[in-house]
């Protein structure tokens, strides 16, 4: 998934959301029934299986540390009651900087999940143009 901005401030909550699909690959692999909700901000999962997830952040940087949490909602529980399963922090000590921030898991996830990135810091800059700042996700087995 990737952005249809270029360029986003993270706010106070750090929900990244209004992510797009992308398609880079062979349609015969694309997930099925691919399904993104909450103002496009979370991906649903349609089919319970082993999912590789990975997601990356680009930041417009200061010498702030900058760091984001990719979390898992289960099925019936609000964004609060939501878990962390991978996180990536970055910094730098150079201003007017760009830093990016990668981070995977492979993980069990069940029908009805919701995946999405949350800022830990408050008012980031993060640019989102293609290949900077994305979210992917790959269905091992079901």
């Amino acid at each position: 998934m990737e952005r249809n901005v270029s360029y986003i401030n993270t706010g106070t909550d750090g929900i990244i959301g209004r992510w797009a699909p992308h398609y880079w690959s062979e349609p015969e692999f694309y997930i099925k029934d691919f399904k993104l909700e909450e103002d496009n901000s979370s991906f649903l999962v349609q089919s319970t299986g082993l999912y590789l997830i990975y997601a990356q952040l680009c930041y417009a940087s200061t010498t702030d540390n900058n760091s984001f949490e990719v979390r898992l909602m289960s099925q019936g529980l609000s964004f609060k009651q939501s878990i962390t399963i991978a996180q990536c922090s970055a910094g730098t000590s150079y201003l007017n900087n760009e830093v990016t921030c990668f981070t995977s898991i492979v993980q069990v996830l069940k029908t009805g999940d919701r995946l999405f990135i949350q800022q830990m810091q408050k008012n980031r800059d993060v640019l989102m143009n293609y290949g900077r700042s994305f979210m992917g996700v790959v269905q091992f087995s079901n």
